[in-house]
């Protein structure tokens, strides 16, 4: 039936759709019917950020309130995603929560101000960690378990000839690492929150992808459908790295849950007018972030860190 579709069934091949895509297939007919998921409105009529606060604070409660006995685990960085999704988890109390830092090249200053607030306002949250930088022996091994262990599906950023292994991310090796130490410590820790969807979603300064050549907007134009939908708002970027961290979460029998691509979220922020859009960078996590006084960076937005280098201070890269 698949074949009479259109897809190929040879040697139970796996086939992947595209993102935001529903196929329907009649079997009796065996042809399919493609859809749109999700239709998004490009409207940019909202002139304050109020709506889209709201609207994250309901994003991770669906996805962090009543999680029982499976623990979360949140790996902060410096960065503005990891950020917001702890600050919400002090809006909201939520406690089963345990936060790994690794400075490697994070602002320590601001980690430790975020780790202290933490602990004032969430007592009870289940620990925090935070330690210099991750070795090269531990990001060997977690090459080789990778390369050894079928628990781990593969996964590549792109396609063709700039196509690069998972394996070589050492930010996404690094979280491997960090998953295997925290489920040594509480191995009742089950959700991952991740933060991948801020970048691809939000910001101006996304100037790379792995698919096309119109990776983020390099500004929001007052017409919205002259840009939607960039190549990190469906794949791209986005697209890989989600990969990356399901297969690297999976591995360990954690969940990844993205509060960052709840579709009311991003309805939200496509809402917003232009001018709220490029106020700053991330405009409305950094006004998310202000009005709950939680430590950001401040500045020239093109000197914030971005990306995730555990191993800094040992010179390796992504090969």
């Amino acid at each position: 039936m698949l074949a009479a579709a259109g897809y190929s069934t040879e040697g139970n091949e796996i086939f992947q759709i595209n993102a935001n895509t529903t196929v329907i297939f009649d079997f009796k007919k065996g042809d399919k019917k493609i859809k749109d998921s999700f239709t998004f409105d490009l409207k940019q009529h909202k002139g304050s950020y109020d709506d889209w606060s709201k609207a994250f604070l309901q994003s991770i409660s669906r996805r962090f309130n009543n999680t029982g006995a499976n623990n979360i685990l949140l790996p902060m960085s410096a960065g503005a995603d990891s950020g917001g999704i702890s600050c919400a988890f002090n809006e909201l109390n939520i406690n089963n929560v345990f936060t790994y830092s690794i400075i490697g090249d994070e602002d320590p200053n601001i980690l430790y101000a975020r780790l202290a607030i933490n602990a004032e306002k969430r007592p009870n949250q289940h620990g925090s960690m935070s330690r210099p930088i991750l070795t090269s022996h531990e990001i060997d091994f977690m090459r080789s378990r990778m390369f050894k262990n079928e628990k781990f599906e593969a996964f590549h950023y792109g396609s063709g000839p700039g196509t690069l292994a998972g394996y070589n991310d050492v930010g996404i090796m690094g979280l491997g690492c960090l998953i295997r130490h925290t489920k040594s410590v509480y191995p009742n820790v089950r959700i991952v929150a991740s933060g991948i969807g801020g970048d691809e979603i939000m910001t101006t300064l996304q100037t790379y992808t792995t698919a096309g050549s119109n990776p983020n907007p390099k500004k929001f134009p007052d017409d919205l459908s002259s840009v939607f939908p960039w190549d990190n708002f469906f794949g791209g970027t986005l697209s890989g790295y989600l990969s990356g961290v399901e297969s690297i979460a999976g591995g360990f029998g954690l969940e990844g849950r993205y509060p960052y691509l709840d579709v009311d979220l991003v309805q939200e922020f496509l809402w917003l007018n232009a001018d709220l859009k490029n106020k700053e960078y991330k405009a409305p996590l950094l006004n998310f972030l202000d009005e709950h006084n939680y430590p950001r960076s401040h500045g020239d937005p093109d000197t914030y860190k971005r990306g995730f280098n555990p191993t800094i201070h040992l010179n390796m890269k992504n090969i």
